[in-house]
């Protein structure tokens, strides 16, 4: 895919300007040069709107506007009389698979009354095999089908940045963990499989149906019972997980938003030292949280055993009776079986009937050890077990009681920290304050959400293990019960290698996606060792693949470290142990890397970004013949001042080798970096657009540069 065109008309700074990209001298690279302020930014949100959807309320800058219009045309629809219209939109013509597209976005602000109103509508044309243009598409989910095979929605994450995006994207946040998932997701063809899932599943509701006709009509009512109580469970279950991923998914936007609250009232000068004591407070909070549920697992564990505490006065009476076994102390079955054997005892008394018949009976109180000597053996290992269960639940206790009191301390000092936040009015302008009371009333909100999250997810997630077990139970009743008629036995059958098919789908889509992941990772590492200079101090670079808690997160560690942990797990057993609980080798390795990862700093998080997506282009774009699945998707990309934060060797290396990134490169910088970095980029660069920002006009003229000064 390639974009060959983008045209803007009175949208945000730029009135009107058309910046194409065409391909000279197969030079890959279209440099767009502007000043801060001057619309680089706004052409990277244009894609994104145009495209799909952009929210510009969200943009909460002074000098950035909430909609798409040019701001002075927007004052004047604001002063003018009722019943004006003004329109803005943004045209982006592209290429896919040897069709050319054309969309465009259009925002219509009307004022029909005092208030303004605004209403957006995308329309999309293409050009058949005779070059004619199509009519328009205007229906959303049409346009939408299309779009989603072109240009997915998530593989915007992975070609289309800002410099604040990239520095985010290598971080911990679940925001960025999702951007990767969503692309790794496209790129590994997963909605295919996602797709025929969906067919096999229409089918199964098929046979399904069938069963319960076939089963009523033959007079079968336990068999109609269970195949009706069957469908209404796996509906239950499908809006159990619906739920349940709509809960995840909305904590996690709400984690990330709470993130970007703190990171805001940080930029207010009153009170970001506070904000910063509140976040530290909050993340202790959560450690201790965190180390309080593991103690608990740990006491539920122990907990197994408790019932050896209150067996203490048994095992007393045991040993009391013990003592009182008319046995001889240390004898054996053996020894009697000996004496048997000749005339005599061993005392030199000779055995007689009597004697015999007294030896055999001794025998049958006799275990293979003494039963004084065996049953006090078993007491002692009970007693050390018990005091061993009884220290281990004190400790457990300990931790547990002193979790407690640390999570309310921190929760008492957030609190604290909170009601200074709300109650500052010193230094604070109008604007500032009241920014502050609607980032805290949201973050209230979201709090509150977050809360009900925590609540109800574990009890949708023992909701949904309690249905799998239920509707599993069921099938076998069902494959039972069908059995005695010839009809209902052949639907059966096909139910059930329909549910077989759909089972072994979701396998393969895992499968599928590792498979993929663990590739990503050779080239992530290939990248990196390329793109970062900390590779050469011995760092290595990682999206974490096993761990769900941590899955798709890119972690920074050093590799002699990590190797130095594997061989101390090997020489303390702990390795052969993780094998014998099922991990694999693989599983091990990412486990060490967790223990050894590094923390990093802006630069250095985004050359974990720019790994990345070269990581992802490059498996996006190669040849993958062995994965049937898989298939070759050539993506641009487009990245908004990718160099600010970035300096000395990483700044060479990573300017010189962007052209190798991708077919198609949109590299928006400033004036400075373009000076400092031409002689990296200029033998790629196929385009040059310079942007001019008019102070007066609150716009920005789009000029084309001929050549590389």
């Amino acid at each position: 895919m390639k974009f060959k065109k983008i045209t803007f008309n009175n949208y945000r700074c730029f009135m009107n300007g058309t910046i194409s990209f065409d391909e000279i001298d197969d030079k890959n690279i279209n440099l767009l040069i502007a000043p801060n302020g001057g619309g680089k930014t706004e052409t990277l949100f244009a894609f994104w709107w145009t495209f799909y959807d952009f929210d510009f309320s969200t943009l909460r800058a002074k000098e950035n506007t909430p909609y798409a219009l040019n701001s002075e045309l927007y004052r004047k629809l604001e002063k003018g009389k009722e019943g004006l219209i003004q329109k803005c939109s943004v045209e982006i013509e592209f290429q896919s698979d040897n069709v050319d597209y054309i969309i465009t976005k259009t925002c219509e602000f009307r004022k029909p009354g005092k208030r303004i109103v605004q209403d957006e509508y995308q329309i999309l044309r293409y050009y058949n095999e005779k070059h004619e243009l199509s009519l328009p598409i205007r229906e959303r989910e049409e346009i939408e089908k299309i779009l989603n095979k072109v240009l997915p929605k998530s593989i915007l994450y992975g070609i289309i940045f800002d410099g604040e995006r990239m520095q985010k994207l290598s971080a911990t946040d679940e925001q960025s963990k999702k951007a990767i998932k969503g692309v790794i997701s496209d790129i590994t063809n997963v909605e295919l499989i996602e797709r025929i899932i969906t067919y096999y599943s229409s089918i199964k509701r098929q046979f399904d149906s069938e069963l319960k006709k076939c089963s009523n009509k033959s007079g079968n009512e336990t068999l109609s019972e269970i195949v009706k109580s069957l469908e209404e469970k796996e509906k239950e279950l499908e809006k159990c997980k619906e739920k349940l991923k709509e809960y995840q998914e909305n904590k996690d936007v709400d984690n990330e938003r709470l993130n970007t609250i703190s990171e805001e009232l940080k930029k207010i000068e009153n009170i970001k030292d506070i904000e910063k004591e509140r976040e530290n407070y909050k993340k202790s909070q959560t450690d201790s949280e965190r180390d309080l549920d593991s103690f608990y697992k740990s006491l539920s564990d122990t907990l197994i055993d408790a019932y050896l505490i209150i067996s203490d006065k048994l095992l007393d009476d045991v040993d009391d009776i013990i003592q009182k076994i008319d046995v001889p102390q240390d004898l054996t079955v053996q020894a009697v079986r000996s004496i048997l054997s000749r005339d005599n005892c061993i005392c030199g008394r000779y055995l007689d009937k009597d004697a015999k018949e007294k030896l055999e009976e001794l025998i049958l109180s006799l275990p293979p050890d003494n039963i004084n000597s065996t049953l006090a053996e078993v007491i002692r290992n009970l007693r050390d077990r018990s005091n061993d269960v009884k220290t281990q639940l004190k400790t457990h206790y300990g931790y547990i009681t002193e979790c407690e009191k640390k999570i309310k301390k921190y929760k008492d000092l957030y609190a604290k920290k909170t009601t200074e936040i709300s109650e500052l009015t010193d230094g604070l302008s109008d604007e500032d304050r009241k920014n502050v009371k609607e980032l805290e009333e949201e973050r209230t909100k979201i709090i509150g959400n977050l809360a009900i999250y925590k609540k109800e997810i574990p009890e949708l997630t023992k909701k949904q293990n309690d249905l799998e077990r239920e509707i599993k139970s069921l099938k076998e009743k069902r494959n039972i019960k069908s059995q005695s008629k010839d009809d209902s036995k052949a639907l059966s059958g096909q139910i059930s290698f329909v549910e077989k098919c759909l089972t072994a789908l979701e396998h393969i889509k895992d499968i599928n996606k590792n498979k993929a992941l663990h590739e990503i990772n050779i080239k992530l590492e290939n990248a990196y060792s390329m793109l970062s200079e900390d590779s050469d101090l011995g760092k290595n670079i990682r999206i974490i693949q096993y761990d769900n808690t941590k899955r798709y997160q890119i972690v920074v560690y050093f590799k002699k470290n990590q190797i130095d942990l594997i061989n101390t797990w090997k020489k303390n057993g702990e390795y052969n142990r993780l094998i014998d609980l099922g991990k694999s080798d693989d599983e091990i390795e990412e486990m060490t890397i967790l223990e050894c990862i590094d923390s990093n700093s802006t630069g250095q998080s985004k050359m974990n970004t720019f790994s990345f997506v070269k990581a992802i282009l490059d498996y996006s774009n190669s040849n993958k013949s062995d994965d049937v699945l898989a298939s070759i998707k050539h993506y641009p990309l487009l990245i908004d001042a990718p160099f600010s934060d970035i300096s000395g060797d990483n700044l060479i290396r990573s300017s010189s080798l962007l052209y190798t990134f991708t077919d198609q490169i949109i590299l928006m910088i400033d004036y400075n970096k373009f000076e400092m970095l031409k002689n990296y980029l200029g033998n790629h660069i196929s385009n040059i657009y310079e942007f001019i920002k008019n102070e007066n006009m609150n716009s920005t003229t789009i000029k084309k540069v001929r050549e590389v000064q």
